[in-house]
Formats: C-alpha cells, structure tokens, sequence
C-alpha cells in the first residue's frame, strides 16, 4: 500500500512465486504491517487535512513578519478558505441535480452562489436549481462551470444590458474557456443566472 504517509517514498514489486519462496514466502497471508498515516488511506489524504496543512504552512511563512503583515495574510487565507468551501458546497448541490431524474424536486428552487453588480447595482446572485435540471444536457457545461460562476464574473469580456437593466448577457473568460451568462433581475431584487453555454471563442 503505497504512499503511506506525508513524504513517503514506498513502492510495490512484484514477485514470481518462485522469487517470494526464496524471500521465505510460505503461503500464508502475512500480516499489514504498513498502516497508513492518518489521511493517507488509499493515498489521498482528506479535503480537510489538506486545508489544515495548506494553512498551518501559509502561517508558517509569515512568522517573524511585523504585526500588521501576519494579520493581513490571515485575513487573506480565511477569506479565501471561506471561499473554496462555498464553491465546494455549491459544487456537491448542483451535483446532486445533475444526478437526479426528478424535475419536481427542483421546482422553484434557488442557490445563493454570491454577489454581482452586472445589472446596475450589488444584487444577490442565485442560480436557479430548476433551471440547472432543464439545461443538464447542455454540452460541455457540468456542475463544476455552475459553481464557478462568481469567478467567472470576475473577468467579463463584454456585456449587454436591457435597457430597464433588468437583463443582462454577459461573455466571460475563466481558465481558458469562453462562456456566455443570461441573467434577469426578479422583483425581489435578486439577480437570478437563467442559463450558461460554453463558447467556442469570442472576439
């Protein structure tokens, strides 16, 4: 079972039953004597022993920087863990509708995915579930690029505003892919994503 632990440098050889006879081999199932290190079954360790580690090594970097620099940086990495959790939680959700064969349990359903200002002014931003179900075919587009949409946002390549700016389509560009946004604003004052296509370029 290899890696079993942080640094490890284990490895598996195969031998002929031959080769194990002369190593002493006798037939019988030896016992593990190689117990894994705590989040290293299967050799992956946990999503929060990784953003345990990750943190405790950022700190690590900044010890001995005046005050107000540590302070900076650990502000800086709880906004940004607060952030990964939140795409990740809004990543299982969606999952879970692209998975689901059942229209009517997403039927007016909202996700709170983040803020935006596209249509004028700093609106929440929901991604409809219902919708979601109804686009699952959509090629290309999976629970992933749904999640990532306030990323997305953050790089917008151009963007068309109704003229009550109560609709907007928006291209943005994130990790080298091109996407095209509708987004509506309720009655409510939510900003409310209707759909997500990819695009194969834009100029």
């Amino acid at each position: 079972m290899a890696p079993n632990g942080w640094g490890c440098r284990c490895k598996v050889q195969a031998l002929s039953e031959d080769e194990a006879i002369t190593l002493g081999y006798t037939g019988k199932k030896a016992p593990l004597l190689n117990i894994p290190d705590d989040g290293f079954k299967n050799g992956i360790k946990s999503y929060e022993q990784k953003i345990q580690n990750l943190t405790e090594y950022l700190n690590e970097q900044v010890k001995g920087l005046p005050h107000e620099v540590h302070k900076a940086v650990n502000t800086r990495i709880k906004e940004n863990l607060m952030q990964i959790r939140e795409v990740r939680n809004n990543y299982n959700t969606i999952k879970k509708v692209f998975n689901d064969n059942k229209e009517q349990n997403y039927k007016g359903k909202l996700l709170k995915v983040g803020n935006c200002d596209i249509l004028g002014q700093d609106l929440p931003l929901f991604v409809s579930l219902e919708n979601v179900f109804t686009h699952k075919h959509i090629k290309h587009i999976t629970a992933y690029d749904y999640a990532m949409i306030p990323q997305m946002l953050k790089n917008i390549k151009s963007k068309t505003l109704s003229k009550a700016h109560s609709q907007a389509e928006v291209v943005v560009s994130h990790l080298g892919t091109y996407y095209r946004l509708a987004i509506k604003k309720t009655s409510k004052n939510e900003a409310i994503v209707t759909s997500i296509t990819q695009e194969r370029k834009w100029e």
